[in-house]
């Protein structure tokens, strides 16, 4: 699965991941973890640095949550005032 350049990191359902990982035989670890808005399980690449900031993959959601820390993986809600930037999510500034 290609990730587009624009998106930093994409959170996916646990359950579509893992049937992409069977799928086309690749083997990545993730890190589950459940979004603090709606509690939905997500899984969390390796290749999302901390302090990365993602969205939740819930359409009905749509929380961003940024990455603290590893071990042990901790999550927090970015509020959604500072996310009203042209450069938070760019590719919605189209």
């Amino acid at each position: 699965m290609r990730v587009p350049p624009q998106v930093h990191a994409i959170l996916q359902p646990v359950a579509r991941d893992t049937a992409i990982a069977l799928l086309t035989g690749a083997t990545m670890s993730v890190e589950i973890v459940k979004c603090p808005s709606c509690k939905q399980k997500l899984a969390i690449f390796p290749y999302v640095p901390i302090g990365g900031q993602v969205v939740c993959a819930n359409r009905n959601c749509g929380a961003s949550i940024r990455l603290v820390s590893r071990r042990p993986l901790r999550i927090e809600l970015v509020p959604e005032e500072a996310t009203y930037t042209v450069d938070y999510r760019p590719e919605s500034y189209g």
